[in-house]
């Protein structure tokens, strides 16, 4: 199984309201495959922890752009982690 993520970024006003009615959740059910499946997944590091997770995530190659993401976000952020 193939994993990637990315991260939400919010760009809907914070007064947006949108309702879906339930018969377009019926609708996308149609297109469920198998083991293929989206959901969502949030990061949140309290400030006494940022250090060492900073740390466990240097020990790895290439998470520079991802550990300066977590930093300017104040290491709370939530992605989208689609499956298949």
């Amino acid at each position: 199984m193939a994993k990637v993520f990315a991260p939400i970024m919010d760009c809907l006003p914070t007064n947006a309201q949108r309702h879906w009615d339930n018969d377009l959740l019926d609708l996308l059910e149609n297109f469920e495959q198998g083991d293929e499946y989206t959901y969502t997944t949030r990061v949140s590091v309290p400030e006494e922890e940022q250090a060492t997770m900073k740390a466990k995530l240097q020990e790895q190659e290439g998470t520079e752009d991802l550990i300066k993401f977590f930093e300017e976000n104040s290491w709370d952020v939530s992605f989208i982690v689609d499956c298949w």
